[in-house]
């Protein structure tokens, strides 16, 4: 993450997201609001279609009386399908972790110039390209104060 925070009126913020070795990557997956489902992501991740790296940034500058905020790399409507620790056997996967990131990711100022970045992700622990959340198998159960279930957003 690069930043020149100067206020929360005044700041510029690139992220870039890298995933590393083969076959691993990240991938937008847009939610169609056309659709009648709640569910925004498919039941199990695609085979393909990942990269290893994605772009954000985000920036609010003042011009005149108000303050202007611009954001690129991403929109509302956007979830992410993330893969790690492939494993293949003849071109095909056969082992990896898969997981999901819910809606944009977002960036705030809690006080001065620090900058917190927050976005809720899950995470298929299990090997399979299963996206589905299971509340029974919450790794972070007692560990966290906060936990907002994300089947359920």
């Amino acid at each position: 993450m690069k930043k020149d925070f100067v206020s929360k009126e005044n700041y510029d913020i690139k992220l870039t997201i890298k995933v590393s070795g083969d076959g691993n990557g990240i991938q937008i997956y847009k939610e169609d609001l056309t659709q009648g489902s709640e569910l925004k992501l498919p039941r199990h991740a695609p085979e393909d279609g990942y990269t290893d790296s994605l772009t954000f940034a985000w920036s609010r500058h003042i011009e005149g009386h108000y303050a202007v905020t611009n954001h690129t790399g991403f929109a509302e409507q956007d979830n992410y399908i993330f893969r790690t620790r492939a494993v293949f056997e003849s071109g095909k996967v056969v082992n990896a972790m898969c997981g999901k990131i819910l809606n944009p990711f977002k960036v705030g100022s809690k006080g001065g110039k620090t900058v917190k970045l927050l976005f809720r992700y899950w995470l298929n622990p299990d090997y399979t390209q299963n996206l589905e959340y299971d509340p029974r198998r919450n790794l972070f159960k007692g560990k966290i104060k906060s936990f907002e279930d994300p089947g359920l957003n």
